[in-house]
């Protein structure tokens, strides 16, 4: 039997996209009349503010909630084991979702999943706990532009730029074979670097889909910004015509301070949307330049053919005319990123040009001999670009023991390399799922900690679970630390307790969160319900500790002297303290939030605080024993030091690269930079290319 069609106003008809008792437009089972208006099978469930009512997600601490959709409800939530803050968001019925809702769900993570852009909201993770469908998204905290528009429209040459970024990124959408139809500007993020991200991909759909998901006839997105193709229900004819309309739309109230089609209700405003000439801007706002208006127009043309072919030719409009500028040129934009923000840009500035005169830490790639390129090898101040893996893979960890060997933990399998980087294969071990630790002291020795600690002394040929003292149950074994014939690990608990063993040679894990350990355990200890950052053995039986609260933010430096017995404070902080690394028994660095950094050159009895050079809190921190270091940041920014303190700043965002950096490793004069979707950027030292 066919499901009846429904109208925002509740009647119901068995054929056609137009109520025939008040004329508005059908709605899917699984679309939203508004923000605030959801239609469901289920009601949703009410709201709660009280943190024991806020799901528990494996690996994710839930901090509170950022809002609620018709179908979704997210939550400001910590990831473990990046120690970042991500969107958690998670479908409302649950258990009791229908096919429609679970499809559209999926297909928002599918959508965003294939499109890597650094202004488009990051897809990290989809799973389901307990029934409920959840999917992990970057968390962006300023706001939307829905939000930003209530203070008023924006000036000309600002609506002009906003708009070429974020059509730029609904280009690189469409390139990937994705058609958002539901671009407004409540569905743009605004960063706190004042970037937009495109987000809420609920009704996407695949240029190469055969047949859509939703029900023929049904109209879907929102009346202001729906094309007249999508108005009028003509599902064939969706297409990224479709996208440019909305993009004018936009742009068009940037401008204005209004859409350009706003009714009554529903039903007229898509009338006007088939039927009506949008007011020139122009007329509503004097100053707004001409050229400008032209563009703006030309995207709301009706017939598609007569818009912009693409989303990146309206984006190149609106650099070209935002005030009546001439257009930069092409190749010239192609050649050099964007830069966020005065300070960001003369430090990587400064950073490239190091890197291209051969100065600094890292220096162009050379080839085997150690020579730089000549003229005719290419002038791009770029590295090595490799990838572990063309299936879809989301990549936690990498460890490279010696230049050549190197081993990479994905969701879905563990890779290893035996020639730098170049080639990988899939090692004999099921799906580890997310990985927290992958440590080896050299290509045959390593460990993996995920929910438990797995052991290989084969170079990953065979791995064995070594057990956690006294069977304990671990959410997340978060770090690991071998030297001087013993080994140190913690993490998690299921019960949300820090957990701390250590294992002497081939003997059997000891536990050590019990009272003598005095701030590991025990009913009176401060930090059991912490969270471990970092483990560090400094030797026979010195090693350093790093712990974060999380909600509120607070770090805490820990020493041992005796083998993991007893712990000494060393210091607190205000931020949260996440990696700690060695470069030998007495220099060692350790990061924390906004761009914390600390130093030592006493074994970790004592750190001086310093500052990284934008105060950005770095996703990862890696080092090597010749001193070289770098912290990788976000979106392809990484800092490096060669030691003394200084750091010079790198721009690797080449086609995306490095939106999220989880892990870098450094190894005789080389430097390996991990993306989250297997990419890997290789750096090396001028004059070491030929160690590997």
């Amino acid at each position: 039997m066919t499901q009846p069609s429904v109208c925002p106003r509740g009647h119901e008809w068995d054929e056609g996209a137009w109520c025939p008792v008040c004329g508005e437009a059908s709605l899917a089972p699984d679309t939203v009349r508004s923000d605030e208006a959801p239609v469901n099978d289920l009601p949703p469930p009410p709201r709660d503010s009280r943190p024991d009512a806020w799901p528990a997600v494996p690996g994710y601490e839930v901090l509170g909630e950022l809002g609620r959709g018709g179908m979704g409800v997210v939550f400001k939530a910590r990831q473990l084991s990046l120690n970042r803050m991500v969107a958690l968001k998670l479908l409302l019925s649950g258990a009791f979702a229908g096919a429609a809702e679970v499809a559209r769900f999926r297909r928002e993570a599918e959508a965003v999943a294939r499109v890597r852009h650094p202004n488009i909201v990051h897809v990290y993770d989809v799973g389901e706990h307990q029934g409920f469908l959840y999917c992990v998204l970057e968390y962006v905290e300023g706001g939307t532009l829905a939000q930003r528009l209530k203070a008023g429209r924006l000036p000309p040459d600002e609506a002009a730029r906003l708009m070429g970024v974020l059509a730029r990124a609904v280009h690189a959408a469409h390139q990937e074979g994705v058609i958002h139809r539901d671009l407004k500007p409540a569905n743009v993020l605004l960063g706190r670097d004042g970037q937009p991200r495109v987000a809420d991909f609920g009704l996407a759909k695949r240029i190469d889909e055969g047949k859509d998901v939703t029900r023929t006839g049904a109209v879907l997105g929102t009346p202001s910004y729906m094309a007249p193709e999508q108005a009028q229900a003509r599902q064939a004819e969706i297409s990224p015509a479709t996208d440019v309309w909305a993009l004018g739309a936009m742009l068009y109230e940037l401008l204005t301070g209004r859409p350009p089609f706003e009714g009554d209700g529903p039903f007229e405003t898509l009338t006007q949307v088939v039927s009506a000439s949008p007011v020139p801007p122009r007329q509503l706002r004097p100053e707004v330049p001409e050229g400008l208006e032209r563009t703006c127009l030309k995207a709301l043309e009706k017939v598609p053919a007569r818009r912009f072919p693409t989303a990146l030719a309206f984006a190149e409009a609106c650099e070209g005319v935002g005030s009546d500028r001439p257009r930069p040129a092409a190749a010239a934009r192609r050649r050099w990123p964007v830069l966020l923000g005065a300070g960001v840009a003369g430090v990587l500035a400064v950073g490239l040009a190091l890197w291209l005169a051969g100065v600094g830490p890292f220096a162009r790639p050379t080839d085997d001999t150690g020579a730089q390129p000549g003229p005719g090898a290419g002038d791009a101040p770029a590295p090595e670009w490799l990838a572990i893996t063309r299936e879809e893979d989301v990549f936690d960890r990498i460890a490279f023991p010696t230049p050549r060997v190197g081993y990479a933990a994905g969701r879905r399998a563990l890779y290893k390399t035996e020639d730098g980087g170049t080639n990988w294969r899939p090692l004999a071990l099921e799906a580890p799922g997310r990985a927290y630790v992958l440590r080896f002291s050299d290509a045959q020795h390593g460990w993996l900690g995920t929910d438990r600690l797995r052991a290989t002394t084969d170079g990953g040929r065979t791995w064995e679970e070594v057990a956690w003292p006294g069977d304990e149950a671990m959410k997340a074994v978060s770090a690991f630390a071998a030297g001087a014939g013993w080994e140190l690990a913690g993490g998690t608990t299921a019960s949300g307790e820090l957990s701390l063993m250590r294992r002497r040679g081939s003997g059997a894990p000891e536990g050590l969160s019990g009272e003598s350990a005095g701030y590991w355990g025990g009913p009176a200890a401060p930090y059991r319900k912490w969270f471990l950052g970092g483990l560090a053995i400094v030797g026979e039986a010195e090693a350093v500790s790093v712990l974060y609260r999380g909600e509120p933010p607070g770090g805490a430096v820990l020493r041992t002297g005796d083998g993991g017995r007893s712990w000494k404070l060393v210091q607190t902080t205000e931020g949260d303290l996440y990696r700690v690394v060695f470069t030998s028994s007495r220099q060692g660095l350790l990061i924390g939030e906004g761009g914390g950094l600390w130093t030592t050159d006493n074994g970790g009895a004592s750190w001086r605080p310093s500052a990284l050079p934008d105060g950005v809190t770095p996703s990862c921190l890696a080092a090597g024993p010749d001193g070289l270091a770098l912290a990788p940041l976000w979106r392809g920014r990484v800092l490096l030091s060669a030691g003394a303190g200084r750091w010079e700043a790198l721009d690797l965002s080449r086609d995306g690269f490095g939106y999220s950096m989880p892990d870098a490793a450094v190894n005789a004069g080389r430097a390996v930079i991990l993306s989250s979707d297997g990419r890997l950027a290789r750096l090396t030292r001028q004059g070491r290319a030929g160690e590997r």
